[in-house]
């Protein structure tokens, strides 16, 4: 039984609403958010930093779609959470996995032997709280991967592992939409549907655009509500102004900075 409540657009936090609008517009079930998003909005910074995650990964991540995939799976299926291991197979099956393939992963029985050695590097650092053997370590570089690459393995396997976490501690239960199409390999998958919930969508440019579109509207509310409050010393929007300041001296910073921005 879930133990956080799930929101819909009416009853969701103020901060959490930007958000949660846009992923609802690309939600299997018309006007209702996903259950796993319904809960992360419980607790706006839960759901805005979750996004947050996600954006810096398609923006600075140099995996393919199957091999994100792939990692999510694997990690999915190491913690042994149902909600995740549903929706990262219809995910695996959206990037090009078939129905087999993806049992393989979710099995740790994977043909490609590169491929292979970087989800043994994942699987550990998921089962042991980021600890990989060196033996492990090593075929992985063997096999082809870099360490940059391995580096990068860690942070989809610290986001997959956000989710299973926070799955496990809310007791999210599963989508029927998942639930169904991940265990049914004749049935078809929505273009729309999978990938998009999620934001790994193949096209770049309309990757990014989402994100600007979830974490801009944030920005924009917060600035809306910062212009309307109190600018005596120590409040919101002279924090803000500092803050702000900061991040275009430090130019790389302020896409993150700005996201944050939102009043407790």
């Amino acid at each position: 039984m879930s133990r956080i409540p799930m929101h819909t657009l009416e009853s969701a936090p103020v901060a959490a609403r930007p958000v949660l609008e846009t992923l609802v517009a690309r939600s299997p079930t018309p006007g209702v958010p996903i259950n796993l998003h319904a809960q992360m909005a419980h607790a706006p910074s839960v759901l805005i930093g979750y996004m947050a995650m996600r954006k810096a990964l398609d923006d600075y991540g140099s995996f393919a779609p199957q091999t994100r995939t792939a990692i999510l799976l694997t990690v999915a299926a190491a913690d042994k959470c149902a909600y995740t291991v549903a929706l990262n197979t219809l995910i695996a099956r959206q990037a090009g996995w078939n129905e087999d393939e993806t049992l393989a992963l979710r099995k740790g029985h994977v043909q490609d032997v590169k491929l292979a050695a970087l989800l043994a590097v994942a699987r550990q650092s998921a089962t042991n709280h980021g600890h990989v053997d060196e033996p492990t370590w090593q075929t992985a570089l063997d096999a082809g991967w870099t360490d940059a690459q391995l580096a990068e393995a860690f942070a989809f396997v610290r986001l997959a592992q956000y989710v299973d976490s926070f799955v496990n501690y809310a007791r999210t239960d599963v989508d029927a939409p998942f639930a169904q199409k991940s265990v049914d390999g004749s049935a078809s998958i929505d273009q729309d549907m999978s990938l998009t919930v999620l934001l790994i969508v193949e096209d770049q440019d309309r990757r990014r655009a989402v994100y600007e579109q979830v974490l801009g509207r944030v920005w924009s509310a917060n600035a809306t509500r910062s212009s309307s409050s109190s600018t005596t010393a120590g409040s919101w929007p002279m924090w803000a102004d500092r803050r702000q300041t900061m991040s275009l001296k430090y130019p790389w910073r302020l896409r993150t900075t700005r996201t944050w921005l939102a009043p407790r």
